[in-house]
């Protein structure tokens, strides 16, 4: 890459400046440890993986905003489940009027009143039912008039079933669910990333260790090599080859630190924290026991479980019902009517009840036949409803199918990480020994530099190797939580409160 003469004296002058920075805090630059806090930096947080879940779900701005929008899905679902609840009415209305007599040559101020209400319903079998009371008043009670009617109507044909009359209930009732299944998935997503970036940075903490510790033996180890060309054991030449170690152990101490910084910004990231604060993770690893988990028994759980699972199986239920208002659409609109209206004149509505005989009463049939436009937008209607119900149905079966697949796979790949994380446990082991071997030979001088500085990459490829294999050991487990969805059991989590809402008014 090429810089520019202006570039270079930038780069040159904040050298110069951390240098100077460096020195007057008592020590070269190149000491400075990149994970220790500086004059002004974040804090130092000694967080748990349980304290780093609870934090990353109350600090989640996606999760914040699926709270609000379930606050709104709760609404929609009591709008629609007022469909069948009575609706009351009432309006009440007073006036003046000023009239001329012109006979008798003045003008006469009159006053009137009436109180409307009326209160109808929606009946589950698709009819309407509805009363209306009219109660009128002149001149404060000089005259009254009234009225009561009363109306019912009922589909013969089509959207006479319930199952039909209640099909935009139901779709509402599923679409809550649907929300707070979608809500369940992002839920469990935020904690299985959290709990993976939590390990990380354990196992980014292991590696500077493992590093330092290497470094720490490269220099030992020329100390020894000086004691032994001091005693004319060695040759002068080969402490190069040691040196050289050193160099590269302190640029493998450099990585480590650039990766430990990469993986505490991820979970700073995921937790919503400030970029400068440190977290320092409060727990071990440990592979623990041997987990043996039964496919059988683990992909029952999964479809009773898994959100996306229930998702599909709503889903297909959401297509069978517009099928079911599809193939209704394409009956006849035969309904049946009927009224019955009675009046009191100069009569208090109280009296009014009582005139039946005077009422009128209506019974009717209405027949509707659709033209043949009509049904064929009805019948392409319906072909559509179809081909989407076997769309979902042939989905939910490719995703049984995966879901089989993930389950037997995440199965065995917890006991894979299991025996491999064993395996590099003695791996490990057995480098050390080895190593340990080796310096004492190197001491008497029955070996070289060079067969010591291959033992020593084994042992740290080991230690690398053993703290990786027992991390994606646990990330094994912690994915075949997810597959089987029950990371919110595992981890404690209490979904219910989680994700229930205030009622609507």
């Amino acid at each position: 890459m090429t810089l520019r003469f202006g570039h270079l004296c930038v780069v040159a002058l904040i050298a110069a400046s951390v240098a100077v920075s460096a020195t007057a805090n008592g020590g070269p630059a190149s000491n400075a440890d990149p994970n220790t806090p500086g004059p002004g930096a974040g804090r130092e947080m000694h967080l748990s993986l349980a304290e780093c879940v609870t934090m990353a779900i109350d600090n989640n701005r996606g999760l914040e905003s699926r709270r609000l929008d379930r606050t709104i899905d709760r609404i929609r679902l009591q709008e629609a489940e007022e469909e069948f609840r009575p609706i009351i009415t009432i309006r009440p209305r007073l006036g003046t009027a000023l009239e001329s007599n012109r006979a008798a040559d003045r003008r006469d101020y009159s006053s009137s009143g009436a109180i409307d209400s009326h209160i109808g319903m929606k009946i589950p079998t698709g009819g309407v039912i509805g009363l209306g009371v009219e109660n009128r008043m002149r001149d404060w009670g000089d005259g009254h008039s009234s009225a009561v009617g009363l109306i019912f109507e009922q589909p013969l044909l089509r959207g006479a079933r319930p199952s039909v009359a209640k099909a935009a209930l139901e779709r509402s009732r599923r679409s809550e669910r649907l929300s707070v299944l979608s809500m369940k998935s992002q839920v469990i997503n935020l904690v299985t990333s959290t709990v993976k970036s939590y390990r990380w940075l354990i196992q980014a903490g292991r590696g500077v260790e493992i590093s330092e510790r290497a470094l720490q033996r490269a220099e030992e180890l020329a100390s020894i090599n000086r004691s032994l060309i001091q005693t004319g054991r060695m040759a002068e030449q080969e402490i190069v080859q040691t040196e050289a170690n050193i160099a590269q152990r302190e640029l493998g101490l450099v990585h480590a630190r650039d990766s430990h910084s990469d993986a505490n910004f991820a979970l700073l990231d995921i937790l919503a924290l400030d970029s400068q604060d440190r977290i320092v993770p409060a727990d071990e690893i440990d592979g623990g026991e041997a987990v043996h988990p039964d496919f059988e028994e683990s992909l029952a759980f999964a479809f009773e479980n898994r959100p996306d699972y229930r998702a599909a199986l709503l889903y297909v239920e959401n297509a069978k019902t517009d099928l079911l208002v599809a193939r209704d659409n394409r009956l006849w609109d035969v309904a049946f009517s009927s009224s019955l209206t009675f009046l009191g004149e100069r009569s208090p509505l109280v009296d009014t009840y009582d005139r039946f005989d005077d009422g009128d009463y209506r019974l009717g049939l209405e027949l509707r036949i659709p033209l043949a436009y009509e049904r064929r937008l009805s019948k392409r209607n319906l072909v559509r409803r179809q081909v989407a119900l076997r769309q979902v149905e042939l989905q939910l079966t490719e995703q049984e199918q995966r879901i089989e697949v993930e389950v037997r796979n995440t199965v065995r790949l917890v006991g894979t990480q299991y025996r491999r994380m064993e395996l590099a446990q003695q791996a490990r082991e057995l480098s050390e020994q080895k190593l340990e071997l080796e310096r004492i030979k190197l001491r008497s001088g029955r070996t070289t530099n060079f067969q010591l500085l291959r033992f020593e990459d084994d042992l740290i490829g080991a230690e690398n190797s053993e703290v990786g294999a027992t991390i994606a050991y646990l990330n094994a487990l912690t994915d075949l939580d997810r597959v089987l969805g029950a990371t919110l059991l595992t981890y404690g989590i209490d979904f219910d409160a989680l994700a229930s809402v205030e009622e609507g008014p």
